[in-house]
């Protein structure tokens, strides 16, 4: 209801980012992934209660972001919105998002503005970001800015085929 006041609803199909997540499981060998309807809420925190979440050195989420800098504790990540069968919203929050048991080495949010937050003094910026570094990620990569789908999935493309090459996430 809070998401719906704010006009966070009905959010529309991402046919690049589909083409993203199987292009990089394509060029990053041994990959794992979760695509349409199978991105739910409930399968994230089941993977870090199981422990196998641990188990990821990379985390690749390509959805929408919603960022909320007057009420941070609402920033989330955008998860499958179907109704049936979920007993979750859909949205991962930071809140969430910080209890979940992970150690990936790198974690991407390739959707719109995930890095934008409100700063604090002393605490810095308050942003999904900080909500996996929390968790144990080492690193998050994140967007300050609205991003097009297509142009998205091809910057990631290469991103991935740096570092299959070899070059290092901060490259």
């Amino acid at each position: 209801e809070s998401y719906a006041s704010l006009g966070y609803t009905n959010w529309s199909n991402l046919p690049g980012s589909l083409k993203e997540v199987k292009s990089i499981s394509r060029i990053i060998n041994k990959s794992d992934y979760l695509t349409g309807e199978k991105v739910k809420e409930e399968t994230i925190k089941e993977l870090s209660s199981s422990g196998e979440l641990l188990n990821y050195k990379m985390l690749h989420f390509a959805t929408h972001g919603i960022v909320v800098p007057e009420i941070p504790e609402l920033s989330a990540i955008v998860l499958s919105q179907s109704n049936e069968h979920q007993q979750e919203d859909g949205y991962l929050t930071m809140k969430e998002i910080s209890e979940l048991e992970i150690e990936a080495n790198f974690v991407n949010l390739s959707a719109c503005e995930t890095g934008v937050g409100k700063i604090y003094p002393g605490e810095g910026v308050v942003s999904l970001t900080q909500g996996f570094m929390v968790a144990g990620a080492n690193s998050v990569s994140v967007s300050l800015w609205p991003i097009s789908d297509d142009a998205t999935s091809e910057f990631m493309v290469s991103f991935y085929t740096k570092i299959s090459d070899g070059q290092d996430y901060s490259e």
